[in-house]
């Protein structure tokens, strides 16, 4: 946490945002991948595309019927489009990082 908001003497303005969102994609790839590939720069700005991702595929779910979300969140809409997108391209670039070679995604 200390390396992300480091210590300081008096007032500094802070970039909320962008740090939150690479607090919480370290926590999530520390979960999901371990240690070794959740301080991986490249995978980090993955993940961080993909937690914004998601935050903009429910909004954009929202607009839409609880009735109809099922139906089109396979892709219909751009930003669930978006993600799926993301969760290929994670899968086939840092899949051999982690030794999943065997299994496989299907989206």
């Amino acid at each position: 946490m200390e390396c992300e908001f480091p210590k300081c003497q008096d007032w500094t303005p802070l970039a909320v945002h962008p740090k939150m969102l690479r607090i919480m994609s370290l926590v999530v790839s520390l979960m999901i991948v371990g240690p070794t590939l959740s301080r991986n720069e490249e995978w980090l700005m993955t993940m961080a595309k993909f937690v914004e991702g998601i935050f903009i595929a429910g909004w954009e779910l929202k607009k839409y019927s609880q009735f109809v979300r099922p139906l089109i969140s396979r892709g219909l809409v751009p930003g669930v489009r978006g993600i799926l997108q993301l969760i290929k391209n994670m899968w086939t670039r840092f899949v051999r990082s982690i030794g999943l070679q065997g299994l496989s995604i299907r989206v």
